[in-house]
């Protein structure tokens, strides 16, 4: 670029000179050399214009260029922050799914001891409570028999200690006295004392009394 400006003015001055030649004065030269010093003082400050506005130039594409290295780095750090949270989201998502896998496998085998447990306790339940029925009724029976027995041997005490013989029982109920009982069967209250060795007339409800024969 210098060296065509060089050239346009020294091929406007020699044009001007060879119009010039052998028509020209002192004085006329002495403005052209003026013209030509004052072209040579403009040029040189176009030089140093350009050369000033070619280092701002410079300076500012520095700038430009580390601004946009700053931006680059950080746009780097950003990106790489963000694939490392995508990363560790997918990371998430796959445990959560496998805790839920997990968890999923974790209630259905709950749910399966649940039900044999509830299964145990129900056969145990039926068993405890077949055996307690058993035991109920086995001991009903033995009750009944051992009944039986005391009636017999309460039966037999009673013929051999007061010769009388025992025709019924009967359970004592609210408001009965020994009259009223000694009545309802034809018995005398004295028989019925007797039969039962009462000392007094007192008797409660509930209580069982032998009723001899007539």
């Amino acid at each position: 670029m210098n060296n065509i400006l060089k050239i346009l003015f020294y091929a406007t001055f020699t044009a001007l000179i060879v119009f010039s030649t052998g028509c020209v004065s002192f004085e006329t030269e002495t403005r052209l050399a003026e013209s030509k010093k004052k072209r040579d003082i403009l040029y040189q400050r176009l030089i140093e214009t350009k050369k000033k506005l070619k280092d701002k130039n410079s300076r500012e594409l520095a700038y430009l260029k580390e601004d946009l290295r700053i931006i680059k780095d950080k746009l780097t750090k950003v990106t790489t922050n963000n694939n490392q949270i995508v990363d560790a989201i997918k990371t998430f998502d796959g445990k959560l799914i496998s805790l839920e896998k997990n968890f999923s496998i974790l209630q259905e085998k709950m749910q399966e001891k649940i039900l044999t447990v509830e299964k145990k306790l129900s056969l145990e339940k039926e068993l405890r409570e077949k055996t307690i029925n058993e035991l109920i009724n086995q001991f009903s029976r033995e009750l009944s028999a051992t009944t039986k027995k005391f009636k017999a041997t309460q039966e037999n005490i009673l013929q051999a200690v007061s010769g009388v013989s025992v025709a019924a029982e009967y359970k004592v109920q609210r408001g009965d006295t020994l009259s009223v009982i000694a009545k309802a069967y034809g018995i005398s209250i004295a028989s019925l004392k007797q039969a039962n060795n009462l000392k007094t007339d007192i008797i409660i409800p509930g209580q069982i009394l032998v009723i001899p024969n007539k």
